[in-house]
């Protein structure tokens, strides 16, 4: 059966119906509605089971064809993804939004919070940080591959469809940035021990509500027919131009949602399916138009919560779930991406390591 993939993107009119202004006070509440948690925290609840480390030892690595070092692969946790209701609100002690969130201006600043808890219209805010690394090495000790094997720099193949194109239409993409930087010197993130911050949507506020930025490539797919299909991957309805056959390749994410328009809204899946969807559509937008997150975005990672509960991990768009990802009883979830990695470990370091 083949299922619809491409959400309407919703108007400024629609938008600011949906959006109620946001006021000081809702923040407060807001942010007093959840138990923020420390970096050392959050990197304790990545969750280090095989089933999500894929942890193996290749062989050896050689110095001057002298073995030398062990070739490892492994999934690595390299980033930390919040999804909430409410802008301003976190998981992260420590950090306030709520200045960004009145910034972002009246009727588009509101609450997100949608009434239907079944899932068929969810809304989130989405952040995401850096993994404070040297919390992770105390967890696997000296046998794990450091997350800059993990980074690749980004190179747009879309023509401009996907990336930086349109961003006038929803505001420069440097004002974005611009409030990105000022959050991280306000606030202290990302020096010493603390997470940078990769994208928050509120700095996005105009394209987050409203996909604005894809509407070129929403409309290129649209007009070639183009569905999810039953296998989570693209299908266009008879002979389609070669750009939407090469733009099909990453609209799909899998079986959990169509991936553009880019916006906080999913109708459809379930809340957990939904929080996932906004979660990974946040780190698309801060690798491919901020160009903020130094990590690959595409269903070779894996995704696990990490609040309310600590889950077993499963690979984007993948369904059924993991039993233990499960609703949380705040509507704020916590998530875990992961890439795969590979590299060599100098057999000094390892034995340095169990001295």
């Amino acid at each position: 059966m083949v299922r619809r993939c491409i959400e309407p993107v919703m108007g400024l009119v629609r938008m600011a119906v949906f959006a109620s202004v946001m006021t000081a006070a809702s923040l407060v509440h807001a942010q007093a509605s959840l138990r923020p948690m420390s970096p050392p925290e959050i990197a304790g609840r990545v969750n280090w089971q095989p089933q999500c480390s894929n942890y193996a030892i290749l062989g050896y690595c050689y110095c001057n064809g002298v073995p030398c070092a062990w070739h490892v692969a492994h999934y690595l946790p390299v980033s930390f993804i919040e999804t909430v209701r409410r802008p301003g609100e976190t998981l992260v002690v420590g950090l306030d939004f709520s200045q960004m969130s009145l910034a972002a201006g009246a009727g588009l600043a509101g609450h997100t919070r949608q009434i239907n808890q079944e899932g068929m219209d969810n809304t989130f805010e989405a952040r995401n940080y850096s993994l404070p690394e040297q919390y992770l090495q105390w967890e696997t000790g000296c046998m794990t591959c450091k997350s800059s094997y993990a980074k690749v720099p980004y190179s747009d193949t879309s023509n401009g469809l996907v990336g930086n194109w349109g961003s006038g239409a929803c505001g420069t993409l440097s004002n974005v940035l611009n409030k990105l930087t000022s959050f991280q010197r306000d606030s202290g993130s990302g020096q010493g021990t603390s997470m940078s911050l990769y994208y928050a949507s509120e700095a996005d506020a105009l394209h987050w509500r409203t996909g604005c930025r894809d509407v070129s490539l929403t409309n290129l797919l649209r007009s070639n027919a183009f569905t999810c299909g039953a296998n989570g991957l693209a299908e266009f309805a008879g002979a389609a131009e070669p750009m939407a056959q090469l733009l099909g390749r990453d609209a799909c994410i899998g079986n959990w949602s169509p991936h553009y328009p880019r916006q906080m809204r999913t109708r459809g899946p379930t809340q957990v399916i939904a929080a996932a969807v906004a979660a990974y559509r946040s780190i698309s937008i801060a690798r491919t138009d901020t160009q903020t997150f130094p990590f690959p975005v595409d269903t070779a990672g894996k995704f696990q919560l990490a609040y309310p509960k600590i889950s077993q991990c499963v690979r984007p768009g993948k369904v059924p779930l993991p039993t233990d990802m499960r609703p949380s009883p705040d509507g704020a979830f916590g998530w875990i991406y992961w890439r795969p990695v590979s590299c060599c470990i100098p057999f000094e370091v390892v034995e340095n390591c169990f001295s």
